[in-house]
Order: C-alpha cells, then structure tokens, then sequence
C-alpha cells in the first residue's frame, strides 16, 4: 500500500474529532465532575490499575490513544499497511496528529488569554487615572471658591 495525499488527508481529518473528544473530556466544565470523582477514587484505590484508570481522563494525550483505538475501531482506518501493522501506524499517527491540533489550541487560547489579561489591565489603569483625575479636580473645585 503506498501512502498517498489521500491517505494524509483522511489522517488529518480523522485527527480532528479524536482531539476534539479527548480535549472535551479531560479540560471541559462538563466532565469535571467525572474527573474529580475519578481523581477522589484513584488516592484511595491500593490497585495500580484502578488508579491509571482514574487517571486516564485527566490527560489528553493518554486518553487521546483511546480516543484513537475507538475511532479506527469504527471507521476500519489503515495507514500505509493492510492488517493489523496498518492498524498500529494509524494508531500512532493519529494520536501525534490529534496532538498537534491539541497543542495549537492550547497555545491559542493561551494567547487569547494573554491579551485578554492585557486589555483588562490596560482599562483598569485608564479607569484608575480616570478616578484620580476626578478627585484632584474635586479637590482643587473647593479651594476656588
């Protein structure tokens, strides 16, 4: 099987939804309450495979390798080979895509944060100077009359 544009790009594409639905369940406000529960579980467990899988839903790229068995699961997806090697370079491929996606975002929103932190700082200091303006000028209005 030779690797084609084609191959690639279903690569690419099929990334997205693995990252989309890792991120979503290991960073998003409506399964907190699932990965809370799941880390209370995990310190009290004594059973080493009890605590890694509590822990599997608090990390994107190790629930993003699950993410990935899933969807080759359902969609039949091989890479570069037929069988099960095709299966493990998909694997492995998707899950590297799936994370680069995840860390653009990541890095995005941690620049919209950034500039949004910026912004607010920049009007508390013109509301700051807006303030001090109005009371030196309420200070110096008594002394005139």
């Amino acid at each position: 099987m030779n690797l084609t544009a084609a191959h690639l790009i279903q690569a690419l594409l099929l990334a997205v939804p693995i990252g989309c639905v890792s991120w979503t369940v290991t960073n998003e406000e409506i399964f907190k309450d699932m990965r809370e529960h799941l880390s209370k579980v995990c310190k009290r467990s004594h059973n080493p495979l009890i605590a890694k899988l509590c822990y599997l839903p608090t990390c994107h790229y190790c629930f993003s390798h699950w993410v990935a068995l899933l969807f080759l699961w359902l969609t039949g997806y091989r890479l570069l080979f037929q069988g099960w090697r095709g299966f493990v370079v998909a694997e492995f491929t998707l899950v590297m895509f799936a994370n680069v996606y995840l860390t653009i975002y990541n890095l995005l929103r941690l620049r919209v944060r950034i500039l949004k932190a910026k912004a607010e700082r920049e009007e508390a200091l013109a509301q700051l100077a807006k303030d001090q303006l109005k009371k030196s000028t309420a200070k110096e209005e008594p002394q005139r009359s």
